[in-house]
């Protein structure tokens, strides 16, 4: 699989959450927010956080994050928020419905110049999260890409278009359509996969508000390959990195 790896016993997903959309809530609308996906135990910690509403956003996108990467190992499950709890600190997410533990890896991040494709300028907070299942491999990263696109795009085919560019960074010649989503024998759909030349490989794919994000699970070989994107503001956690829109 080349710098591609596909373990069954490892999972991923990811989220982004455009924080431009989320202005203005109210405080009565974050409490009922709360009450909805968040466990006791999150809720109790949310309250002692310095930034609540930035700490509740992150909540949110690990529970995202941690429900896509369960559901690569069982689609029967629907997103029920509480059962996937986040702990505090942000490191770790306990899902209570097979008990697997995921790590787990959030930002806020602040930008105050965002240039879009057409050059306009604009202003932008986002959180980025992923969750991922223990233990990952020592060889391995998790790489994340997050993009801005113009307002009013079609956001399902920019978050693709954003996967095959990043692979044909990577000397791979792509289109949008090298994502995939299979469908099962129940007529579901299954998670996100590129279709390489040599085989499928899982990608997580998120998207909100003005944002994309593809996040790839790759050999350390792809060390080589990430000059193409060091102009851009980087996050990195330990084998997890951020490459996050250019100023």
């Amino acid at each position: 699989m080349g710098i591609f790896l596909r373990d069954p016993h490892f999972v991923f997903g990811n989220d982004v959450v455009d924080l431009f959309e989320e202005r203005d809530r109210s405080a009565a609308f974050l409490d009922r927010y709360v009450r909805k996906i968040c466990t006791d135990a999150e809720a109790s910690f949310l309250r002692k956080e310095d930034d609540f509403e930035e700490a509740l956003w992150k909540v949110w996108a690990l529970k995202e994050s941690a429900f896509k990467a369960v559901n690569r190992r069982d689609r029967s499950r629907s997103f029920r928020y509480r059962e996937l709890e986040v702990q505090p600190g942000f490191h770790a997410v306990h899902d209570h419905g097979t008990g697997l533990a995921l790590e787990a890896s959030v930002f806020f991040e602040r930008q105050s110049r965002f240039e879009t494709k057409s050059r306009k300028e604009t202003d932008c907070q986002c959180v980025v999260g992923i969750a991922w299942s223990a233990p990952a491999e020592e060889d391995a990263l998790l790489v994340s890409w997050i993009d801005h696109v113009e307002e009013e795009a079609d956001l399902s085919r920019e978050v693709r278009e954003q996967a095959a560019s990043i692979l044909r960074d990577l000397e791979i010649d792509a289109s949008a359509d090298i994502v995939q989503r299979r469908p099962a024998p129940d007529g579901e759909l299954l998670p996100p996969v590129l279709d390489l030349p040599y085989g499928e490989a899982p990608v997580s794919l998120s998207h909100h508000g003005r944002l994309v994000m593809t996040t790839m699970h790759l050999d350390t070989s792809v060390e080589r390959y990430l000059k193409h994107w060091q102009d851009r503001p980087t996050l990195r956690d330990g084998r997890r990195i951020f490459f996050l829109p250019a100023n």
